[in-house]
């Protein structure tokens, strides 16, 4: 089976982004209640700089599969991507 993978886009001079960076560091969260694949993104590098351009409106951000996520962080101690599920694919059959 597939593991749900997502990009976190953060930066280091951003302050909501150190919590959210904390916790995936750690391995503290999860892609739609299920364990999964964070790629986690610095925009203030030359990769993550490129992705300002490509429609990133503000940091920290989440996406899957192009469409984005909501961040949200439960206490202190786990964070949650809330991803859209993909759409289904439509049935030829009929």
């Amino acid at each position: 089976m597939n593991r749900i993978k997502a990009k976190v886009y953060v930066g280091k001079h951003c302050e909501p982004c150190k919590p959210v960076k904390n916790l995936i560091e750690k391995g503290h969260f999860d892609i739609n209640g299920e364990e999964g694949d964070v790629e986690m993104v610095d925009i203030e590098s030359e990769e993550g700089f490129v992705q300002i351009f490509d429609g990133l409106d503000g940091i920290p951000a989440a996406y899957k599969d192009g469409k984005q996520c909501k961040i949200r962080i439960e206490g202190d101690s786990i964070l949650h991507l809330e991803c859209p599920d993909e759409e289904p694919e439509p049935d030829d059959s009929a």
